[in-house]
């Protein structure tokens, strides 16, 4: 059903285990190592299953950092997020097949240059809304919807960091999947390589 090979299924293992590792340690980042890393392996790996994937690892590190959350920040955030994520969804619908590919890899890039762009930003309302309305995009296209948060929140202490964004990531992620279950993009096919990846999932979250 999957055609999937022994190798495959190590390397997609590996990526998900490796990301976990990362996001359980610093609050985010599971999705920027791992998406590009399992979208190689097999594209049917993104968006659906490794959001299923972080779904699970977000409910755990929320529940271990619930004390430490801003409620308020991810309240804004997810105000953001449910427009982000119908655009995201109209993109995924509307762009051609052949043309996913480039724009997965531009969501990643992005991604990426948030990490790496060190701006220094509040978490006012205004810069909630707008970061969380970056994230739906970019989470529902490309799996990865932590950056535009995580800038926000670099600066605060771990726990804080931690648990505000696993919050966000858990209602936000549950946005997703709903949306990605209405468009058909998440059948029983793409929920089997969800369950693949869910024992590295777990093993990540507990290393």
């Amino acid at each position: 059903m999957f055609e999937l090979g022994a190798v495959q299924v190590v390397l997609a293992s590996v990526a998900i285990f490796v990301g976990a590792l990362v996001q359980g340690a610093v609050g985010f980042g599971s999705a920027l190592i791992a998406a590009p890393l399992l979208a190689l392996i097999d594209t049917r790996f993104v968006p659906g299953p490794i959001v299923v994937a972080i779904f699970v690892l977000t409910v755990l590190i929320a529940l271990r950092e619930r004390a430490s959350l801003d409620l308020t920040g991810v309240t804004w955030a997810i105000v953001g997020r449910i427009p982000g994520t119908a655009l995201g969804l109209l993109m995924l619908l509307a762009m051609p097949a052949q043309h996913l590919a480039l724009l997965f890899a531009a969501m990643v890039l992005l991604g990426v240059v948030l990490v790496a762009s060190g701006l220094h930003l509040r978490p006012t309302r205004i810069t909630l809304a707008c970061a969380g309305l970056l994230s739906g995009v970019m989470g529902t296209v490309a799996s990865i919807g932590g950056p535009p948060i995580a800038l926000l929140y670099h600066h605060k202490d771990g726990p804080t960091l931690r648990g505000t964004l696993s919050s966000y990531f858990t209602f936000s992620t549950t946005i997703t999947i709903a949306a990605l279950f209405w468009a058909g993009q998440l059948d029983a096919m793409r929920m089997g390589l969800a369950i693949i990846l869910l024992p590295g999932t777990l093993l990540g979250f507990l290393a």
